[in-house]
């Protein structure tokens, strides 16, 4: 349960103290910036070529922009006149003025301009922008839509030959003056996260010397913002270490006691702490405070705390931030968490599974061109796993759909299903059946996407959009069976990530096993537990953090590990040593060319960073993925390969080594007698990305008997059946040349 104090106001007092750190990156575009380009909006160029075409443009204003008078947009396209115009009835194609096309402007449905079309040319037009037209930014719903389409066939006569080109470099000119943002933690992660063009970092603070429970805490919070924009920094630091420039370019979020956060000092909050202590909210020792204000340092950025009495209650407020707008209040800037709930995950039968049932609701596009829409649903790893399967799609239509150019394509995770032409025999609603590939379904979060293509009956009289509609109903469903299921979860190996460490939705699974005072491994820690809960689709993450130091014995526990740092910081692997295909020398970065099952012939070996996973030697049904670096530059390339889809793509077997946009996969010595009950696999051949500057190459040693394995690769002498092969391939070559000699007489004679 989350209990809510009302909004009480915060003045905006300035910090004081400040640290060398690395500066962020602004945001895509500068708030003083008036003119804001397609381009920028993700728009590309686009070519309407019939009346059924249409290009849009979405985007959000920022919430703390004021728009003055003058808003505008100064719109570039061109025409092309592909064949012979056909006019209006009645009218005289001899006249310049007659014209049977006309592009269209709409502003969230509005028309806000009209051109016709007579002839080519190349146009740059202003068009103006009534500010009761754009919706202002808010939290929700606040998206504005530009769309521009043809106007063809006047009167039904015949078709208009034209091609209009919207250009890119059109842009929308919107005069502002910046505002105060109004924070309301009913709206979070708004205003942290706003889909607007003009994208904000944020900087998440936790004390210099963090506890576990402080660091889980702070990868809470990062997970509950991991909708933020891709170009939008998001970094975690030290108190020490948050520069004057983080404090006034970013969003803050302080995680942590009070009483270990200096910052709090010179900053008034809606409850005020005293130690560890608010004396103005009803709250007990492990219950989550959470309050959001005006940021001090910059009036458009909120400042977020994140804390409680004990380390206990700084976590529970850190997991409830993801509930906090289901308890729909008054505007509040404090919330108090007593307790959080689990990520849930659908329960029905595991052969059959309705969209109701996995809590998809019925999809509806409409309107002419294409369209598309996603809904999201999450599975167990055993509801996920089968062996055979089918996607029965119940859909509905217009009727007045044109069946030969009508088409809807349902994809799951990226993977197309199949293909619907939307004819009469479909549009009352029908059944259709298309076979589920097996590895169309994952555990964790699944993405169901519905793209349509709907064109009218008819150019002439165009229905209007609402009258144009395909509807995916929710009695849809999965069916599927388990028979002759092989178990597939050993072994693991890196093309399987994000398996298995996806598999629990709240991630409890999982341990991350981390050096203290390093939060470069912490920021990578970060980033990997935003992309796992992405994946497992959870509300709350509660994966087990714990500092290299830790004694082994809490380490080997029944839970899968992942390690990231540099090698002579966690003492750990030195009980890996019988697993690792990399084997480094204890309390070293140096890797051991005598114990590893990849000998580097090479001292030392050049920059890469370094993943392998293995079976863990206390629970062989556990694995240990290891992110390892010997710098934070190779510290990042190993992690970047499982962050980038691109390097990701790439990884197989137990072993990569990544240098920039390279990965590579050696082949691996086998070891001599089986150390674990995993399954063996046949290791990967060698490969790399053509063209790229490679790091040396690893190079497997010559392995005999036993331990040779472990031994200096020994220098190469002739194998004792060497001069037979020699001289019998001179025999050979004696036979055959005497064989031409021969034919060459006879064809003379």
């Amino acid at each position: 349960m989350i209990a809510l104090i009302g909004a009480l106001c915060l003045g905006a007092v300035p910090a004081t103290g400040a640290h060398a750190s690395p500066q962020p990156r602004t945001g895509s575009l500068d708030v003083a910036d008036d003119e804001v380009q397609l381009m920028q909006l993700g728009f590309q160029d686009h070519t309407l070529r019939s009346s059924t075409d249409e290009a849009k443009v979405f985007f959000t204003l920022p919430s703390t922009w004021d728009l003055q008078p003058d808003t505008k947009m100064r719109l570039h396209y061109a025409v092309k006149i592909t064949g012979p115009m056909v006019a209006a009835q009645g009218s005289d194609t001899s006249k310049t003025s007659a014209y049977v096309a006309s592009l269209n402007v709409r502003l969230n449905g509005k028309t806000v301009a009209f051109y016709p079309i007579t002839q080519d040319m190349d146009s740059s037009v202003d068009i103006t922008l009534a500010r009761a037209d754009l919706h202002p930014a808010a939290a929700r719903s606040a998206r504005n839509t530009l769309s521009f389409t043809i106007s063809d066939n006047i009167d039904c006569i015949g078709l208009s030959p034209v091609e209009v080109t919207i250009f890119n470099n059109s842009s929308l000119v919107l005069p502002h003056t910046l505002r105060s943002i109004q924070p309301d933690l009913m709206d979070y992660p708004f205003p942290l996260i706003e889909q607007s063009f003009d994208v904000q970092g944020i900087t998440v603070v936790v004390p210099q010397q963090p506890t576990t429970a402080e660091l889980a805490a702070a990868f809470a919070v990062s997970t509950s913002l991991r909708d933020i924009d891709k170009n939008a920094p998001l970094a975690l630091v030290q108190a020490n270490d948050l520069s004057d420039d983080q404090r006034a370019a970013t969003h803050v979020v302080l995680v942590g006691q009070p009483s270990r956060l200096p910052l709090l000092s010179g900053v008034t909050l809606p409850a005020q702490p005293r130690d560890d202590h608010f004396p103005s909210l009803p709250v007990g020792d492990d219950d989550g405070v959470v309050q959001i204000a005006v940021s001090p340092w910059n009036s458009q950025h909120a400042l977020l705390l994140v804390s409680g009495a004990t380390p206990t209650a700084v976590l529970r407020g850190a997991q409830g931030l993801d509930t906090l707008h289901e308890q729909a209040q008054p505007q509040r800037a404090v919330a108090i968490v007593s307790a959080v709930r689990a990520s849930q995950t659908a329960d029905f039968p595991l052969d059959r599974a309705t969209f109701a049932m996995l809590r998809v609701p019925d999809i509806t596009l409409r309107g002419l061109g294409t369209s598309s829409a996603d809904a999201h649903f999450t599975l167990t790893a055993r509801q996920a796993r089968f062996s055979s399967g089918t996607l029965n799609i119940s859909i509905a239509h217009s009727a007045l759909l044109n069946g030969g150019l009508s088409n809807v394509t349902i994809e799951l995770n990226g993977t197309v299903v199949g293909n619907i032409r939307l004819d009469d025999d479909n549009a009352q609603g029908r059944v259709v059946t298309m076979r589920l590939p097996t590895t169309a379904l994952k555990p964790g979060d699944n993405r169901l996407s519905v793209s349509a293509l709907m064109r009218a009956l008819s150019d002439c009289g165009k229905p209007s959009g609402d009258d144009i509609w395909l509807t995916v109903h929710n009695d849809s469903m999965f069916s599927i069976s388990r028979e002759n299921l092989i178990d597939p979860e050993l072994p693991f190996t890196l093309d399987r990530y994000p398996a298995p460490f996806s598999y629990d939705p709240d991630l409890a699974n999982l341990a991350f096993v981390l050096p203290a005072g390093d939060p470069h491994s912490w920021n990578i820690a970060q980033h990997m537990i935003m992309y796992l809960a992405d994946m497992a689709g959870s509300q709350v993450v509660s994966p087990t953090i714990l500092f290299a130091d830790t004694p082994a014995s809490e380490v080997r526990s029944d839970l899968h590990l992942i390690m990231i740092g540099q090698p002579r910081a966690l003492p750990l692997l030195a009980e890996l040593s019988d697993q690792l295909p990399i084997v480094f020398a204890p309390g070293t970065n140096d890797p051991d060319d005598r114990r590893s099952r990849v000998v580097m012939h090479f001292a030392p070996p050049e920059q890469q960073g370094y993943l392998q996973i293995v079976p863990a030697p206390w629970n062989t049904r556990r694995v240990v993925l290891l992110v390892l670096g010997r710098d934070d530059q190779e510290l990042s390339w190993a992690a970047s390969g499982l962050t980038d889809s691109a390097l990701r793509r790439q990884l197989s077997g137990e072993l990569a080594l990544v240098q920039a946009d390279v990965v590579i996969t050696p082949q691996l010595i086998a070891t001599a007698q089986p150390t674990s009950a995993v399954p063996s696999v046949d290791p990967p051949e060698s490969s790399n990305a053509p063209g790229a500057s490679l790091p040396t190459r690893p190079t497997p040693a010559t392995a005999g008997a036993g331990a040779a394995a472990n031994q200096p690769a020994p220098a190469k002498q002739p194998a004792s059946w060497t001069l037979p092969i020699i001289m019998l391939l001179a025999i050979i070559s004696g036979v055959i040349l005497g064989l031409r000699m021969w034919i060459r007489q006879q064809e003379v004679s």
